[in-house]
């Protein structure tokens, strides 16, 4: 799957101005291995490790394939349905409490008939303003699994309109929501990520953006060898983590 805006201010309470810091790892009932303590000034590099066979969803039969992105706080992808579903489940009411605008999910290859909201810097085919575990629970149950991991794809289709926005905000760039996306995925991408990445990155240095106007969280689930982020050293917008 795929990822929504405005990074944290403080977990305590909720965000009320831009904050200068990117947002921190989420924890949920889904444990989290050890995140990278660095996030801004370069990409961090996962070394490359098994991870243990996830469960499925208890509560629900989970769907069979998908993605998530949030467009205005966190941001999410998602390319496999078992325990993704979970963790979704999990950081959904943690995100919304931090955020009234709630989350925006994006799936990979399924596509929603939600046009894209261009003033705001959304990309089409998304589920916007989630505020519930229970949305996501019916979004994920209306969803069937299907096609690759083209990953670099999509998430050039969410930063796409967002960066649009910031161009067109270029002198008043300090108004612009920031936005943070979480990459959920089981396996490596079947595209060009770094790229994608690298090139939004090089956009944000041009337009001499905040370090904390774009955020980037690859969380890696299930078993398969974990997929390398061989970027160079352009402004941090990648931090990665491993999901059990």
């Amino acid at each position: 799957m795929t990822l929504s805006n405005k990074p944290f201010d403080d977990l305590s309470t909720k965000q009320t101005n831009h904050p200068t810091e990117s947002p921190p790892a989420y924890t949920a009932t889904a444990p989290l291995s050890p995140a990278p303590t660095t996030w801004r000034r370069r990409v961090t590099r996962p070394e490359a490790h098994h991870q243990p066979h996830p469960k499925p969803a208890p509560s629900v039969p989970p769907p069979a394939g998908m993605t998530v992105s949030t467009v205005e706080d966190p941001y999410a992808f998602l390319s496999s349905f078992d325990t993704i579903f979970n963790v979704l489940h999990a950081i959904t009411p943690i995100c919304t409490s931090h955020d009234d605008d709630g989350v925006d999910l994006y799936f990979l290859n399924h596509k929603s008939s939600n046009s894209d909201t261009v003033k705001t810097g959304k990309a089409a085919s998304g589920y916007y303003s989630i505020r519930s575990a229970e949305t996501v629970t019916n979004i994920f149950t209306t969803v069937s699994p299907r096609g690759g991991t083209p990953t670099g794809q999509r998430l050039h289709s969410i930063l796409r309109p967002y960066l649009q926005l910031l161009e067109r905000n270029k002198d008043g760039i300090d108004s612009v929501k920031p936005i943070n996306i979480i990459v959920i995925t089981d396996g490596a991408p079947s595209d060009d990520v770094e790229s994608t990445v690298i090139s939004a990155a090089k956009k944000l240095d041009t337009l001499d953006a905040p370090m904390h106007q774009v955020g980037v969280q690859f969380f890696q689930v299930g078993n398969e060898l974990r997929w390398r982020f061989r970027g160079s050293a352009v402004r941090t917008l990648v931090r990665t983590s491993g999901l059990a």
